[in-house]
Parts: C-alpha cells; structure tokens; sequence
C-alpha cells in the first residue's frame, strides 16, 4: 500500500475519532467525551499502580544479579574478545613455498599467488624459466621486481 493511501486512512480515523466524542447518544447521560475522561481518571492509578510492578520487578532482577556478581569471582578482564574464535593461520615462510608448484597454475592464478603473498620474485622468475617460460608471466614478474 502507498504511504499517501495509509496517510489519508490515518486522517480519516482522526476525524472519525473527534466526531465520535462530539456525538450524544449515550444512554448514560454522558457525552462520549466525558465517558473518556471517567475512564482515563479511573484507569490512571491502575495506570500508575502497573508501571511500579515493573520498575519493582526490573530492579528486582538488578539487585539479583548483582549479587551473584559478587558471590562469584567474577573479572571483567576475563572477558573474551573473540580472537581466540578465529583460526590460526599457518605461518609460511619464504624458504618453504615450491616455486615450481605455484609455475603451474594459469598466469592470473600465479599473478593473485603473487598479490597475496610475500613471494620470492627471483625464485618465482627462475622456476617459470625452468617450467613453461611464458614470456607474458616473465615480463609481469620484471615489473613487479
């Protein structure tokens, strides 16, 4: 439904809820309007009389809490921060990688290898050399250098 369309119907029921306190046929003897205000003037200490069950209750479960804060051995530097969740990556060194491994994938492949790591371009230009010789993947290792 369009918010204009929504608008218009919320208009409409305002209008229709201040025609509906003018009008007079209660058999009561009361106008709509002074129904309304014996029904707020009645229910506003049951209003009030609600609102303080649920600040007793609220702060009931405060006071709770705070004293089994205090009965365990609670630390807030115990607190996790979520890095022992996250998985250790694998340290790789330089001497460990086999060139001519990585010489094997498709150029864009090798050229993402690259970006992603810290690699030895020497050793990666030598093992291209020594494996399929692309001249494209060489000159792009250059330029890297």
């Amino acid at each position: 439904m369009k918010p204009q369309f929504k608008i218009f119907i919320g208009l409409l029921m305002i209008a229709g809820g201040i025609w509906w306190y003018t009008q007079n046929f209660l058999a009561t003897g009361l106008t709509h309007f002074e129904s309304l205000v014996v029904l707020f003037t009645g229910g506003f200490g049951a209003f009030i009389a609600i609102i303080g069950v649920f600040i007793v209750w609220i702060e009931n479960d405060e006071l709770k809490v705070q004293k089994e804060l205090e009965k365990s051995d609670f630390e807030p530097e115990e607190y996790k921060t979520g890095d022992e969740f996250v998985p250790e990556k694998d340290e790789v060194s330089i001497e460990d990688v086999d060139y001519s491994e990585i010489v094997e994938k498709t150029v864009d492949e090798v050229k993402e290898e690259v970006k992603n790591s810290e690699l030895d371009l020497e050793k990666l230009l030598e093992a291209e050399k020594d494996n399929k010789d692309r001249k494209t993947l060489k000159d792009w290792i250059k330029r890297q250098m």
